[in-house]
């Protein structure tokens, strides 16, 4: 993967045209509306800052970008302010092993490439991030219910099983969901973090971010600084990443008022379809899910839909996947085990059971409920939920 930073052997005008793309990528990283028409407009960026500080004759085009910037900001840019920055930067990213991705090679995703606020550089850690065959962002809520973390799973691991990249922002529920679903079963997944690569945000997937470096099976990639903490006003901005390496997104579960959907507008914005997961009509995470289909988002019940809908859309050097009968994508199932038979019904009545309240429907004696019930859990079939109860697993999905 070809890195901005070079060999000691680089000369010093490699080293000054390293410093001066760090540089305006950290200048306009809260400005990404500017980057295309800043390299639309200037035929490199050491060019760029020679005009800036009237060491070169600008075109009418060059002096109105310039003249149309914040005149603060224009005055921090003729200081140098951020080239100090990017010499730290250069240091940091040499020492914990990031590459950062300049989006004028080719190592940069082309994907991203094709969105009208890309940034100038992505920091990525990890497998190579430009040439993946196809790619699915799954997002949602950050409390899924029962229901939605069953879905969550299915989906990445179907959808990984068939070669299809998981992309997701890290968060807790249904996106820390998707990426551990997806290395389940050997497949890539991509974290795009709303804060430097030093920083794993939130801390109790520290462990899965190093998981996904370690295996080889995907990347973490951030535009902020390594040492960046995760800020509120971030997320945004990591949002439109999450689409834009995207063929497809799918909505798990979210709420009227969920972060999530910030990210469908991003991905409606560049024309990216959004698949939904239908959900029930009285339940609050459903909420943002039931709208978004009433406003023509497309909804799904099975990982093959997004499939079959990108393998008609996209170009013919994405199809790539390894066609595979869907009854080797599921775990395998023993449904004709007659106490399973029983109790997979009463799932279909609510989401969550107390062992109490299943040994009362099914007639069945405490100590004998809890000996199945244990069994049906390592096996699959349930997971163990807060306060005792239980829901499905991800083998009794069908």
């Amino acid at each position: 993967m070809t890195s901005i930073y070079h060999s000691n052997s680089s000369t010093h005008e490699d080293h000054r045209s390293t410093e001066f793309l760090l540089s305006a990528h950290l200048a306009f990283l809260y400005r990404p509306e500017l980057v295309s028409t800043l390299l639309d407009t200037f035929p490199s960026l050491p060019q760029f800052f020679a005009i800036l500080n009237g060491n070169f004759k600008p075109t009418l085009a060059q002096e109105e970008f310039i003249q149309n910037l914040n005149p603060r900001f224009r005055k921090r840019l003729q200081k140098g302010h951020w080239q100090g920055e990017a010499q730290k930067e250069i240091h940091i990213l040499k020492k914990r092993g990031v590459e950062a991705i300049d989006i004028t090679t080719a190592e940069y995703p082309p994907l991203l490439k094709e969105i009208s606020h890309a940034p100038l550089i992505l920091f990525s850690k990890g497998s190579p991030i430009h040439s993946l065959p196809l790619t699915v962002g799954l997002i949602g809520t950050r409390r899924p219910s029962p229901y939605g973390e069953r879905q969550a799973q299915r989906f990445s691991r179907e959808l990984a099983k068939m070669g299809v990249t998981i992309v997701s922002g890290l968060a807790r529920g249904v996106d820390s969901l998707g990426h551990r679903a997806a290395l389940e079963v050997g497949g890539q997944t991509i974290a795009v973090l709303g804060s430097g690569l030093g920083k794993i945000y939130p801390h109790e997937n520290k462990r899965l971010a190093q998981q996904i470096q370690e295996k080889k099976q995907g990347a973490l990639i951030s535009e902020f600084p390594f040492d960046v903490k995760p800020f509120k006003h971030h997320f945004p901005l990591r949002n439109r990443l999450i689409s834009g390496m995207s063929q497809a997104l799918l909505v798990i579960e979210a709420s009227e008022k969920s972060g999530t959907l910030h990210t469908v507008d991003w991905a409606l914005e560049q024309n990216r379809p959004v698949f939904v997961l239908p959900g029930r009509v009285e339940d609050e995470e459903a909420q943002g899910c039931l709208h978004l289909i009433q406003g023509g988002a497309y909804p799904v019940v099975h990982p093959r839909e997004i499939l079959d809908f990108l393998s008609s859309k996209v170009p013919s050097k994405f199809r790539t996947i390894e066609e595979r009968p869907l009854s080797e994508c599921r775990p395998e199932q023993n449904l004709q085990d007659p106490f399973l038979k029983r109790l997979l019904p009463l799932f279909k009545q609510k989401d969550l059971w107390h062992p109490d309240e299943l040994s009362q429907s099914l007639n069945e004696s405490p100590l004998e409920l809890l000996a199945k019930i244990n069994q049906l859990e390592n096996e699959g079939y349930l997971s163990r939920q807060g306060g005792g109860c239980y829901s499905l697993g991800i083998s009794s999905v069908e």
